[in-house]
């Protein structure tokens, strides 16, 4: 049992990696689609670069969405509005006006009922011209419609056609009761009376209009023309045409369709399986080889598989809901997060390999990829060196005008004219570059769950502001210095040989804060000529000196800083012995005990960190050189870079000869040049 546990722990980072890849492989089958895929990709407006197609099959040409739309349109705006003429309105409105009369003339007498007689008389007459013609509905549906918009009316079941001037509106019907009776006497009481009665014998049958209308739309069919079985579509090198795109697309849904009705899922879950565990293995591989760091770092190594299988479920969306067009996902966002924890490198080689695997369910393949991956690619050369806040809003920018700019450029490859290219579509681009500044709060949350560092981090660590910075300014205001000159060093042989100079100087800031538990035990910090060393043994100085190393591990801890800025402090005397203090306590006991004057380590496992090492040696001799010639400190740094090498302290750092050999004449230069040395040309 105890064997089975001490093999589990010793191989937990093994296991841990085979159950994570297993999930994530698992995970991205589940989501992937059942049915098979037509197994040829085309873009309108390139050539076809496979063999000569022909139809498996008989089928039917289907419309794009456009024709459909635009032809739902056109039977809206061409349908009829139906109107009912009501026959019995106008013996209503008689009715109604002859009731109103008897109640005016009210009068028992013979001049009262002449007058009643007469008025009546005018009053039905008005009211039968009126409705001889007809009043036809004030209505919505006729706003801004013209007065020879055609109508249909139905009377007696019979269906005629009219132009609205046809008819009389309420308004056009008092206008004519007006003019009709302005030589009347009591033309105004008459007018007042019959008008007060009046009702629309036209009215808007909205019922049958939208029965009708539906009807019509349900019989617009979504297809025109047929291939038939055997019949060419197009031949290898032919450039796709829209019509021939059209018929490609048909082809494309209708054999999807019957995919999914007759083969078994089985077979397309098995061919899933095997894309995506050969995809997946691929990017294992690359972490591996372009940076073995990240692969052995398991949160980096969970990261970047949580990354890829988001990458992966995001390009499925527009599959489960086609209205979500896939230029308004931000891909991007993947290239900013990646850019904001691991190298250049590393992150343009993960970013394509996950636009390659998104373009499995672009509807077009090509076009996406030439449009996303350029984006993401630039938006890591803009970060690689990220120094303010505004050049994230740069690359935002930068995401929308180069995507917008390549879509362009598709469009007019595709539609031959600048007609059938809709600004509209522009609006995908600026909402994806907008929704990749959710790339800042997700930064800050993967720094925290996964414990990384971002370079918004590093900026925010390597300003000297910071209150552990500003701490050790002045409780070792010689140590500051050092660290202030050790981080310029670094940062200039990092931009030498390809390191990452940000990490390195935000490392370099904080490798000496140790130093501030005990800062006049140290050379720099000392002043006035008194040296506390005098007053104690070899071994307790060598212990002070020592534990500085410790005591700056407690601190950043203390203080919350990432992992990787510790590395520096763990790292940057590797297991080195304290030298001075061991060949003195040497001469007083031949047998005495090395590691008591031996750094704990570890040594340096990354570039950066053996950067750290040998600059901070060289700055540190350099200050106790008695006088600076270009002889005196070529021969200190060689001496150093010696002594470094020999005590095998960059064994497991992967930095070459070549590398060395650089960092060597760099840092001569920028010795000589802090100390105004001339360099000593030869004599002739």
């Amino acid at each position: 049992m105890l064997g089975i546990n001490s093999k589990l722990q010793h191989n937990y980072s093994k296991i841990y990696r085979i159950v994570i890849v297993a999930i994530t492989i698992s995970l991205m089958v589940y989501i992937s689609p059942s049915t098979s895929k037509f197994q040829y990709e085309f873009e309108q407006g390139f050539p076809w670069v496979h063999q000569p197609l022909y139809a498996p099959f008989s089928f039917p040409i289907s419309k794009t969405e456009d024709q459909i739309s635009s032809e739902r349109n056109e039977i809206i705006g061409n349908s009829y509005l139906y109107f009912d003429v009501e026959e019995s309105v106008a013996d209503s409105v008689i009715s109604a006006f002859r009731k109103k009369s008897n109640e005016l003339f009210a009068q028992d007498s013979v001049s009262a009922e002449k007058y009643k007689s007469l008025f009546e008389a005018e009053g039905i007459e008005l009211i039968r011209r009126l409705y001889d013609k007809g009043i036809i509905e004030d209505q919505d549906s006729l706003t801004n419609k013209s007065r020879d918009y055609i109508i249909k009316t139905i009377q007696n079941h019979t269906e005629s056609q009219f132009e609205i001037q046809d008819f009389f509106t309420v308004t056009e019907a008092f206008d004519s009761i007006q003019s009709w009776t302005a030589d009347i006497k009591r033309g105004k009481v008459l007018q007042i009376t019959v008008f007060e009665n009046l009702k629309a014998n036209v009215v808007f049958n909205s019922r049958l209009t939208s029965e009708i209308k539906n009807q019509k739309l349900e019989a617009l069919t979504t297809v025109y023309g047929k291939v038939n079985q055997g019949e060419k579509i197009i031949g290898k090198g032919e450039i796709i045409t829209p019509e021939i795109y059209q018929k490609l697309n048909s082809l494309v849904a209708l054999s999807e369709k019957q995919a999914g009705s007759n083969q078994s899922e089985l077979f397309v879950y098995g061919g899933t399986l095997i894309f995506v565990s050969f995809a997946t293995l691929l990017l294992i591989l690359l972490v591996k080889s372009f940076s073995p760091y990240t692969y052995s770092e398991t949160n980096s190594f969970t990261l970047i598989l949580i990354l890829f299988f988001l990458n992966y479920l995001m390009s499925n969306i527009p599959r489960v809901f086609p209205d979500i067009e896939i230029y308004i996902l931000p891909f991007a966002l993947f290239a900013v997060v990646l850019q904001s924890f691991f190298n250049s490198s590393l992150s343009a080689i993960i970013y394509m390999l996950m636009i390659m695997i998104a373009t499995t369910f672009a509807p077009n393949a090509m076009e996406f990829l030439w449009i996303e991956a350029p984006v993401g690619l630039l938006a890591i050369l803009l970060l690689k060196n990220l120094r303010k806040r505004s050049q994230l809003l740069a690359v935002i920018l930068l995401i929308f005008l180069t995507s917008s700019v390549l879509y362009f450029g598709f469009s007019i490859i595709k539609e031959g004219n600048l007609i059938n290219v809709k600004p509209v579509n522009f609006l995908w681009f600026a909402t994806s570059a907008m929704l990749t500044l959710i790339s800042i709060p997700i930064v800050y949350l993967i720094e925290r769950i996964f414990g990384l560092i971002s370079e918004m981090a590093l900026l925010e660590l390597a300003d000297t502001n910071n209150t552990l910075l500003r701490e050790l300014a002045q409780k070792a205001p010689g140590t500051f210095q050092h660290s202030m000159q050790v981080a310029n060093l670094a940062e200039e042989c990092a931009l030498e040989i390809g390191g990452d100079a940000l990490l390195i100087r935000t490392g370099a800031l904080y490798h000496d804060i140790g130093k501030m538990k005990h800062p006049q035990f140290f050379i720099e910090n000392q002043a006035g000529g008194y040296n506390p060393h005098n007053d104690l043994s070899n071994h307790e100085s060598a212990h002070i000196i020592i534990n500085h190393v410790l005591d700056g591990i407690e601190m950043a801890k203390r203080h919350k800083l990432p992992e990787k800025i510790i590395d520096f402090i763990r790292t940057h005397h590797g297991t080195n012995t304290t030298r001075y203090f061991y060949f003195n306590a040497k001469k007083e006991n031949p047998d005495v005990n090395m590691e008591d004057f031996q750094y704990p380590g570890p040594l340096p496992f990354s570039k950066e960190t053996a950067i750290l090492m040998l600059c901070d040696g060289v700055e540190a001799a350099a200050r106790s050189l008695p006088e600076y010639t270009a002889e005196s400190i070529n021969k200190l740094i060689d001496g150093i870079f010696d002594t470094i090498l020999e005590s095998q302290q960059l064994d497991f750092a992967p930095i070459t000869f070549q590398n060395i050999s650089t960092l060597k004449k760099l840092l001569q230069k920028k010795i000589m040049n802090i100390y105004h040395v001339r360099v000593a040309y030869p004599s002739s």
